[in-house]
């Protein structure tokens, strides 16, 4: 569980960097489309990877004696669950509003 954790989050913090090293170049008229249009999809899939983990992994953590199983007990894992437990509440808002979004477009209001 600790393992899920903290992979969770260095992926999250691997596909930001990833996003922002390159998110400068998208309104760059001389980059190539391709190139572009295939690292915001390699940030997709990896933010997508941190949430399968993260959400999984935080909801049950939430359990005290889940926590206590595990060694969440200091103050250091307490902090790491509150951070990763924000980002699985974050990516199940997205995925939910993607759903509403794609069943808007796909039948109408």
């Amino acid at each position: 569980m600790k393992s899920a954790q903290i992979s969770g989050l260095l992926i999250t913090i691997l596909a930001s960097v990833y996003l922002y090293s390159f998110a400068h170049r998208i309104s760059d008229p001389t980059d190539s489309a391709p190139t572009v249009g295939f690292g915001i999809v390699l940030v997709f899939f990896m933010l997508l990877t941190s949430a399968v983990i993260l959400i999984s992994s935080s909801f049950r953590l939430w359990s005290r004696e889940v926590r206590l199983k595990e060694g969440f007990v200091s103050k250091w894992w307490g902090a790491l669950l509150v951070i990763n437990s924000l980002l699985a509440i974050s990516y199940t808002t997205a995925i939910v509003a993607g759903v509403v979004v794609i069943l808007k477009t796909a039948y109408g209001n």
